[in-house]
């Protein structure tokens, strides 16, 4: 017996499906929910078809499913008649429901849908991912030398084009230009355990310094609409001293001055009838407006991109011949698969590519709107800046240049680009070779894995004049570390140690790491410093100084909304003194004036008495607490003390 819900097997006498759980209805009942047949048999031959008995159902109920092709005798549709048990089946086959064999092939239908739509958004999402790596190949693959050139070229030009650096003037000037900013500042002076040492000579001329690690100041600063608030504080060994605010009203010209610790009343000065907010104002806007013009005098980076694109193509339709091979780029002790492009021009070829140039620059109308704009926005602060002058003065420069385009003589011109497997310049080669003498600059950065290898010189035919940097390093999760060597003439003159730099941050404009710098090996510091002291070898100054190993570091982060930047100076990597930036920007808050003050008009009238009880009320005891907060020696607090108490006996 089947059951007619899923079609599973059921026992007989059961009276669930253990499958669906579909309650079984024994026989004679209205509508029967199970069909006894019998269990397949399969014949020793082929046999024709037995023709069932006429079911008293309707016949379709019981029908073999159309794929089924044996014939089978017509059945006459019989009238309604009390139940009877089922007929049996055919022995050659079960007989399925058709309404569920239909749902398990729109089943199967479904599956095989879904994972063609999957197979296809998978290698779709796929190619999207590589779509560069894709279209650098076939460029690489099928592009002759020249077309791979302009391509690469291109393509790198977009990547630089589209830097942060735009966007950083833009929102520099609207922070210049915002009413409603905020801007906090901390600089300190600290000194290190090497410092110390240095405090220990004071000590000698009877100066007791021991106790100083730091001084520094804070800023902040609240610009809300026409109101701003300004807040000074002088810091000692990190102790705040005091505060020194200064309110300004723009609109009503009156400014308030308080120190919190000595009192809460505030001194309010009029600026009087002299003072004009609208004036300011305009004054103020036409500063705004310059900056603006400045912005807008720079051409935008789809501008340059479209322009040097432009350029690019007029050189490279005077290139007659390019080559293109396989190579490997060594930078430091990195070497890396590239494929290396390689032109050679002679003095006709640069002569060509010159007089190109010239003619499509007198006529560029770019470059003409660009001078214009650029004028425009300076014309306010330079009376030469007449945009229709200038553009003739470039005018003339260019057919001054073009007059001596013939008197151009080189031997041979030797460019090399070198290009990695994802489209990327990794390197450049330039050499001018003229009367048997040579010029060559080169840059390279290979990389093999982790690995980075990095490598710039700059070589002429005086020996003497010959720059390198030079080094390796490693890059992992975006941050880099590296030993990088400056030699001039051979000789290691400087060393960059790099930690940590974070190479996301900088494509975003800002810096996180640190960068040491300290004599190369070839410099002997120590000989140099003690040969400029000569003669004082018996003071105590020489001593310290004259053995030191110093070296520079910047170290810290900093973005366009917040900074803590350190710069040190350390003696063998023990710091010596270190000068301390923090700060960051945001909204402003508003700003609350002082609804009581004492008053000083603009012609420095006020009420005498009332300044001098100001001057009495105030609690200097505060100060002299954070004095002492700070390890400030006691005697140097009795000191400022007792010149306190004197100003207040002379005020009485």
């Amino acid at each position: 017996m089947f059951c007619l819900n899923c079609g599973k097997v059921i026992p007989d006498g059961a009276k669930f499906c253990a499958a669906c759980g579909t309650p079984i209805q024994a026989e004679g009942e209205n509508a029967p929910e199970a069909i006894k047949i019998s269990e397949p048999v399969m014949p020793a031959a082929p046999v024709a078809p037995v023709a069932p008995v006429a079911p008293e159902t309707p016949a379709d109920a019981y029908a073999a499913p159309e794929s089924y092709a044996a014939p089978v005798a017509p059945v006459q549709e019989a009238p309604a008649a009390p139940a009877q048990p089922a007929p049996a089946a055919p022995s050659w086959s079960p007989i399925p429901e058709e309404p569920q064999q239909g749902k398990k092939g729109g089943k199967s239908l479904g599956i095989v849908i879904a994972a063609v739509a999957a197979i296809v958004v998978l290698i779709g999402g796929i190619a999207f991912m590589a779509r560069d790596k894709v279209g650098h190949a076939i460029h690489k693959t099928f592009d002759k030398p020249k077309d791979y050139y302009a391509y690469v070229e291109k393509k790198n030009l977009t990547a630089l084009t589209n830097g942060t650096g735009a966007e950083t003037v833009t929102k520099v000037l609207d922070q210049i230009k915002s009413e409603n900013t905020s801007i906090t500042e901390t600089m300190r002076i600290r000194l290190g355990s090497r410092g110390k040492d240095f405090t220990a000579l004071a000590k000698s001329a009877g100066v007791d310094l021991s106790w100083l690690d730091s001084v520094g100041i804070s800023y902040t600063g609240t610009v809300k609409d026409t109101q701003m608030k300004l807040a000074f504080a002088p810091i000692l060994n990190d102790v705040t001293l005091a505060n020194v605010i200064a309110m300004l009203d723009m609109k009503e010209g009156q400014a308030f001055l308080s120190i919190p610790e000595l009192s809460d009343k505030f001194v309010g000065v009029s600026f009087g009838d002299a003072y004009n907010y609208e004036e300011l104002a305009e004054q103020m806007e036409q500063i705004y407006g310059a900056f603006e013009e400045m912005a807008k005098a720079c051409p935008d980076a789809e501008a340059v991109e479209k322009l040097t694109l432009k350029y690019y193509q007029i050189v490279m339709d005077q290139v007659e011949e390019m080559q293109k091979d396989k190579a490997k780029l060594e930078a430091g002790d990195v070497t890396q698969d590239c494929t290396q492009l390689t032109m050679e021009l002679k003095s006709k070829d640069v002569q060509k590519i010159v007089s190109a140039v010239i003619k499509e620059l007198k006529k560029d109308k770019d470059v003409k709107k660009m001078l214009e704009q650029f004028c425009e926005s300076m014309k306010d602060y330079d009376d030469s800046m007449d945009s229709e002058e200038v553009y003739n003065r470039f005018l003339e420069e260019l057919d001054e240049a073009e007059a001596h385009v013939e008197e151009i003589e080189i031997d041979k011109i030797v460019i090399e680009v070198y290009v990695d497997g994802d489209g990327k310049i990794i390197g450049r080669s330039i050499n001018v070779k003229k009367d048997d003498e040579s010029v060559t600059v080169k840059y390279g950065v290979a990389r093999k894995g982790d690995k980075v290898g990095v490598e710039i010189s700059f070589k002429t035919p005086d020996e003497d004049s010959d720059v390198t940097i030079i080094g390796n390093g490693t890059e992992k999760s975006n941050k880099f570390n590296g030993d990088y060597k400056l030699k001039v003439a051979g000789q290691n003159v400087l060393t960059v140690d790099v930690e940590d730099y974070d190479v996301k941050a900088a494509e975003k404009g800002g810096f996180s790491g640190s960068i040491t710098f300290k004599a190369g090996s070839d410099v002997n510091l120590k000989e140099l410093i003690q040969q400029a002291m000569r003669g004082g070898e018996d003071s105590p100054v020489y001593a310290l100084i004259a053995n030191l190993e110093p070296q520079i570091r910047i170290s810290g982060n900093m973005t366009m909304d917040s900074h803590k930047i350190s710069i040190s100076v350390l003696d063998a990597g023990s710091d010596i003194i270190s000068l301390e930036f923090e700060g960051s920007t945001g909204k402003g808050e508003d700003v609350s004036m002082p609804s009581s003050y004492i008053a000083i008009s603009a012609d420095g009238e006020y009420d005498e008495q009332e300044l001098k009880d100001y001057v009495k009320s105030m609690n200097y005891q505060a100060i002299l607490d954070n004095l002492r907060k700070a390890n400030l020696p006691e005697e140097w607090v009795t000191m400022a003390e007792q010149y306190i108490k004197q100003a207040m006996d002379e005020i009485d």
